[in-house]
């Protein structure tokens, strides 16, 4: 039984219990049922009761907004077995909807889908530009001598072969790494 109460503790650390106190009761609630079972004079239970009851108590604020029922009531071995309002203790029952759940998952895949849909399309965009700008990164000569395009980039710049060479490894190095991100 103390190991039982061992994984319990280990299961549900403070913050474990914040965020999910009615798991924490509902396994308390089956600890209980199990120490109720076993004999009063059976001294390894009480140690091991001992222990989980101190546990509980511990965190019996947490658990008041699920239930009413005073644990220091219950806070020793003897206290326990003579109690007659552990009768009232039940399990708290959570609702769930298969339903609902499925509803749930059909609007996520129908999300997914939409998603998939859209990142298509911007990876046909993003394609697209690409394409225009692999033609201006190759044709920046001719376009640059017959007046075709004004890059803005360049004004002020005075464009030596090595500076066009440079800029072109520049943006073909853009080009690759933009490709590999969207594939």
């Amino acid at each position: 039984m103390k190991s039982f109460i061992e994984q319990f503790i280990d299961q549900y650390p403070t913050n474990t219990i914040e965020e999910d106190v009615v798991n924490f009761y509902n396994d308390a609630y089956m600890l209980i049922q199990e120490f109720k079972s076993l004999e009063v004079n059976n001294k390894a239970a009480k140690e091991a009761f001992l222990e989980f009851i101190n546990y509980v108590l511990k965190h019996q604020e947490l658990l008041k907004a699920h239930q009413d029922f005073d644990f220091n009531k219950i806070s020793t071995w003897e206290t326990f077995h003579t109690n007659n309002e552990l009768a009232s203790l039940s399990p708290i029952y959570t609702p769930y909807s298969f339903i609902e759940i499925e509803e749930t998952i059909d609007q996520i895949v129908d999300e997914m889908k939409v998603e998939k849909q859209f990142r298509k399309e911007l990876k046909s965009e993003v394609e697209y530009l690409l394409e225009e700008y692999k033609f201006h990164v190759d044709h920046l000569e001719e376009n640059i001598s017959y007046h075709f395009i004004r890059y803005e980039d360049f004004e002020g710049i005075e464009l030596t072969p090595t500076f066009i060479e440079s800029f072109r490894i520049e943006k073909r190095k853009f080009i690759q790494r933009t490709l590999d991100r969207t594939k």
